[in-house]
């Protein structure tokens, strides 16, 4: 186990961390790209509130209705 007082391995794993993410956003930026190219779009779901009425059409409240 190394100490956290040893620089030169602190920094070691620091860069692999950060080269490690870096690979991780280029991967996804990449997926990205290749779904973009085939004409997938994106979108976000709203968060249903409990007191909202329930998107099923009941007229009721969310809570009352699929929120169980």
């Amino acid at each position: 186990m190394q100490s956290y007082h040893d620089s030169a391995g602190a920094i070691q794993r620091e860069f692999f961390l950060a080269q490690k993410d870096a690979d991780m956003h280029a991967a996804m930026d990449e997926r990205r790209a290749q779904l973009e190219a085939q004409g997938a779009t994106r979108f976000h779901r709203t968060k249903i509130g409990r007191n909202d009425t329930c998107p099923c059409g009941s007229g009721k409240k969310y809570k009352q209705c699929h929120g169980r």
